[in-house]
């Protein structure tokens, strides 16, 4: 993988770097965070990767695998989303909204469901970037999750 800055400068927050494969914009992260639902709060630690495909500066592809635990279960949490990131000129903190599907497993039950994604993403130095975001679920007792993540 190689450095270079974004094409775009009036799209992008000036002095953010990412990285480039295949031509595409990628980034990977480590995240963590609370998760609320079924009456309990709990945690939710992972990683993720996000691409934006071809040249489009407002589009992202984002999946991640998380781990956690929540009212006493232990929870795998998969998810894969399109985001949509809010260019502000003049500002290096981009908002991003987004959706996509949310898998769960926990104690022998998976469940498949639609999500909601809302955020911000602030430059830090280099090609760096700290995003934060809460993500509802559409399940049953309907859990929310607050989640930071890294990127590098």
């Amino acid at each position: 993988m190689s450095h270079t800055t974004f094409v775009a400068d009036q799209a992008r927050p000036a002095g953010t770097v990412s990285h480039q494969m295949a031509g595409r914009t990628v980034r990977a992260d480590v995240q963590g965070g609370i998760l609320t639902g079924i009456g309990d709060t709990g945690f939710i630690v992972g990683a993720g990767v996000s691409a934006q495909p071809g040249k489009n500066e407002k589009v992202e592809i984002m999946g991640d695998f998380n781990i956690g635990r929540i009212a006493g279960y232990n929870l795998i949490y998969v998810s894969v989303n399109g985001l949509y990131d809010i260019h502000m000129k003049g500002h290096d903190a981009m908002p991003f909204i987004g959706g996509g599907l949310g898998v769960t497993h926990v104690t022998g039950s998976t469940d498949a469901n639609f999500q909601l994604i809302g955020g911000i993403q602030l430059p830090v130095k280099g090609e760096h970037v700290v995003r934060v975001s809460v993500r509802f679920l559409f399940t049953e007792g309907g859990p929310v999750a607050l989640l930071a993540s890294y990127s590098f």
